[in-house]
């Protein structure tokens, strides 16, 4: 589940970009085409193997010292804390600055307005007359942005701060 919290806005946002270059669906349209290739995706990922597994060999369960089950609790404590402080921070930070920090809306937040835009136009972004707003840089996050806005219907600022505590909490996760 951590390693989907990067892996899904990928696959997502290659998906997207992809549409970009040939057309530009509509938001229920790319719902659907996504909905059909995780079902397709997820029916390859448990469709049983034809290949028999050799038999797992059967060990009794260890039993783990009284000392390190307390130990273990104890330090939940702190990692619980540090959780909330976090959580906490992070929604200050999207109050006080809901289009994000500078390099937010001059460069990610940008790019994905000129993706969610769609037609001709989003091609402009790589115009040399934008080169301060670095052009070369990936599109994973603009790319995902744009394609929430596109599944929405509207450009808002909780699309990209979802995403952003979506890498941040996949990130403790992991």
């Amino acid at each position: 589940l951590a390693l989907g919290a990067g892996l899904g806005p990928g696959l997502t946002s290659c998906l997207f970009f992809g549409w970009r270059l040939v057309g530009s669906p509509s938001g229920p349209a790319l719902i659907w085409i996504e909905g059909a290739l995780g079902i397709a995706l997820l029916a390859v990922l448990v469709w049983p193997s034809r290949t028999p597994k050799p038999p797992d060999p059967v060990s009794p369960p260890a039993d783990e010292p009284a000392r390190l089950s307390w130990l273990r609790w104890v330090l939940w404590l702190p990692f619980l804390t540090a959780l909330a402080c976090s959580a906490r921070a992070f929604y200050a930070c999207s109050v006080i600055a809901p289009h994000g920090a500078w390099d937010a809306w001059a460069i990610w937040n940008q790019h994905a307005r000129f993706l969610f835009l769609g037609g001709d136009g989003w091609r402009l972004m790589f115009d040399a007359a934008l080169g301060w707003s670095h052009p070369d840089y990936p599109l994973l996050l603009p790319a995902s942005v744009a394609r929430a806005w596109t599944e929405i219907g509207t450009a808002n600022q909780e699309a990209p701060a979802a995403l952003a505590a979506l890498f941040a909490y996949g990130t403790i996760a992991l």
